[in-house]
């Protein structure tokens, strides 16, 4: 039952505050360590004030050199102007979902005890524990995790300086659920919690097994400066002794120099002419402290390393308007960026793109030939000119269409109507300027000639006939336009020779008879 009690007063107490130890570093909350890297040389410096006077131990004031590079960190810290110690840490695991996780060591010196105040048997009135863990190699290991972009939490267990036996803190460490105590060899527990405004500070809350603190962190570009009050439970429980006093801590931390260029992420660009789509060489302008030129070749691809940032760029190519775009570069990731420019209008290029105008016009009223003549004067013009060159395209096909519909036609009336086949012929010269037509005309001129020549050739010569005296007519009028009536009648059923004898009957009657005359001529002329 007292082992359980321990353990829930540990959650409480680990969630509710967040423990701090004796140390400082780039990416320590105020005392923790965390999981997070940095990378570059920070001078670091920090100390601490106590708030009342009952505490015998006064300020102190602490020094060091922290050495980031990959996930690697090496720090020398000097407590007090008295005692140096090395702490060291790597970063094994790096996760986008689980948490990213370090081991590391603390207090790598030649004393077996240390702490701020830079003495071996000197240390804060309340961590003067019997037994007193030894804070030589403090070896840890240590777990954050960020949620979202404003808040993260940091969780670990260590020996030496993370382990305290006070009323309270004595909770934190595996000692709690034995008998006896282990000060050489017992992990102790601590985390953490970050609450980050964006674009401000941060507000952390910490706690180890010796100490609780609670302070504001803020950090800007190479700046880290920290403010807190170290020793929470003080204030919180302030009977457990006469100097069990709080103190004020403040830390900063500055960035030497950097290892790594910026964060970089890519450019990749497509340049294209606007009205060919075609790939163009040209170049890239931008200014990253100075203006920079990217050549871009003739397949109009490029891409480029730039560092990670927010440029106004400008595109060029020859014989085109030159283009300007504000673009952001992504650490780690590309942008891909295509660039469509339009080609500087010469005399030339306006008249074609006039005449394009001026085509498009005459193909709508039907003005085919006039159309195709002015797109071809367009595109000769200006060879890069699309419209022309479709224009021309659309104004051809129209053309085919009509020509083929006038051919169809012509075919069709050679075997009805020479005259009107010739004529039809004609109109496809009109848009067909071909000598095969041209021969074919000829063909059905010399057919109709022979016709007209066979039709005079079977036409029978006028007879002189001597002057008959006038007979009267046999028929009467009734009668024979009764006969004229029938022959007509059996002329347009096909029966020619029964026509015939008609109008023959009233000729002999009528010899003066105009249609029947005529009807004649035609009847025989189709026997």
């Amino acid at each position: 039952m007292k082992r359980f009690i321990a353990f829930i007063i540990l959650l409480i107490f680990m969630f509710s505050n967040v423990l701090q130890a004796h140390s400082f570093g780039r990416k320590n909350y105020i005392d923790i360590p965390s999981s997070n890297i940095a990378e570059g040389l920070f001078i670091n410096m920090d100390g601490s004030y106590p708030l009342g006077s009952k505490n015998p131990t006064s300020g102190d004031l602490n020094g060091g050199l922290e050495f980031f590079i990959n996930k690697l960190d090496i720090g020398l810290n000097w407590y007090s102007g008295v005692d140096f110690v090395l702490n060291a840490s790597y970063q094994v695991m790096k996760h986008p979902i689980f948490p990213s996780v370090s081991i590391g060591i603390e207090n790598i010196t030649y004393r077996t005890k240390i702490s701020p105040l830079g003495h071996d048997t000197t240390t804060f009135a309340d961590e003067g524990y019997d037994p007193r863990p030894p804070e030589v190699a403090s070896a840890y290991l240590v777990a954050t995790k960020a949620f979202g972009e404003f808040f993260e939490a940091t969780i670990g267990m260590g020996r030496g300086r993370f382990v305290g036996y006070g009323p309270r803190s004595h909770f934190l460490n595996f000692d709690a659920f034995l008998d006896s105590t282990h000060a050489n060899l017992v992990f102790g527990l601590f985390g953490g919690m970050k609450l980050t405004v964006p674009h401000g500070p941060s507000f952390i809350i910490e706690t180890d097994g010796r100490d609780a603190n609670l302070g504001i962190q803020y950090e800007k570009g190479i700046f880290k400066g920290t403010l807190g009050v170290n020793k929470l439970e003080h204030v919180i429980f302030p009977s457990e002794g006469s100097f069990l006093t709080p103190r004020i801590n403040v830390g900063f931390s500055i960035k030497a120099k950097s290892f790594k260029g910026p964060k970089r992420g890519l450019l990749s660009m497509d340049l294209m002419d606007e009205d060919t789509g075609e790939p163009i060489p040209g170049r890239l302008i931008y200014k990253d402290g100075e203006e920079k030129t990217v050549i871009i070749p003739s397949s109009g691809k490029m891409r480029v390393s730039i560092p990670s940032d927010i440029y106004l760029v400008s595109v060029y190519s020859q014989g085109h308007k030159a283009k300007q775009a504000k673009i952001r570069i992504a650490p780690g990731q590309t942008l891909n960026f295509s660039v469509k420019l339009s080609k500087t209008l010469t005399p030339n290029m306006k008249s074609s793109l006039k005449l394009v105008q001026t085509a498009r016009n005459h193909y709508r009223e039907g003005k085919l030939l006039e159309a195709r003549k002015e797109f071809k004067s367009a595109f000769q013009l200006y060879s890069g000119n699309i419209e022309a060159k479709k224009g021309m395209a659309l104004v051809d096909k129209a053309i085919e269409d009509t020509v083929a519909t006038l051919k169809e036609k012509a075919i069709k009336l050679e075997s009805r109507n020479i005259n009107e086949a010739i004529r039809m012929w004609q109109r496809v010269l009109t848009w067909e300027d071909s000598k095969t037509i041209k021969g074919h005309i000829q063909e059905l001129k010399n057919k109709l000639s022979l016709m007209q020549k066979r039709q005079i050739e079977k036409k029978p010569k006028p007879k002189v006939q001597k002057k008959k005296k006038e007979v009267k007519p046999t028929l009467t009028s009734q009668q024979i336009s009764d006969l004229y009536k029938k022959g007509l009648k059996a002329y347009i059923e096909g029966n020619y020779s029964k026509a015939i004898s008609y109008f023959q009957e009233i000729l002999q009657a009528n010899p003066d008879h105009a249609g029947a005359k005529r009807y004649l001529q035609k009847a025989k002329e189709k026997m």
